[in-house]
């Protein structure tokens, strides 16, 4: 593996890292009533993983609705040392040799396809969870490659923007109003 075909890889793993969150906050500003879908997403944008998981516990037990298993939650709490090792320390723990051009370990190649694998299982359990328990109203689904791979992000409710870059930006117009 040469540092070229390195990032790719680390860059789809953090891509299925960030999807990982991005459909919990989903789940959440779906599962949360009271506000709307884009006010309930403004309540945990700087969530971590972890506590987005014990927000939607919360819910799950005061609603007595199980929309993430214990399963789920196991497999999320699981990744989240892994994530941050990837997101936080993979360049500065000096996991590339920059001298060989390679991955320093042959187990560090064989932990980065184990956790890409795990990663893009649990990045499609949890947009399967979220369409499934908050169905689109009026919205098509988006598909699935031949891969597996989404196509898309989520599918919104209601009001709710397509990505956080529109959120950020209804928000701002929201705020002035």
């Amino acid at each position: 593996m040469d540092l070229k075909e390195f990032r790719i890889l680390h860059s789809e793993l953090i891509e299925h890292y960030q999807f990982i969150e991005y459909h919990l906050e989903c789940i959440y500003a779906a599962f949360q009533e009271g506000e709307s879908f884009v006010d309930n997403l403004k309540i945990v944008d700087k969530d971590s993983i972890l506590n987005l998981v014990e927000r939607i516990l919360l819910l799950q037990k005061k609603t007595k609705r199980i929309v993430l298993s214990e399963e789920v939650c196991k497999k999320i709490r699981m990744i989240c040392p892994r994530r941050n090792f990837w997101c936080h320390n993979c360049y500065v723990d000096s996991t590339f040799d920059f001298k060989s051009k390679g991955l320093k370990y042959k187990k560090d190649i064989e932990e980065m396809m184990k956790d890409l694998s795990e990663s893009r299982q649990l990045r499609e359990c949890l947009f399967d969870l979220y369409i499934q328990n908050f169905p689109p109203k009026g919205n098509k689904v988006k598909q699935k490659t031949q891969d597996g791979t989404i196509v898309g992000a989520v599918v919104w409710l209601n009001d709710a923007p397509a990505n956080k870059k529109e959120y950020h930006k209804k928000s701002q117009k929201n705020s002035k109003k």
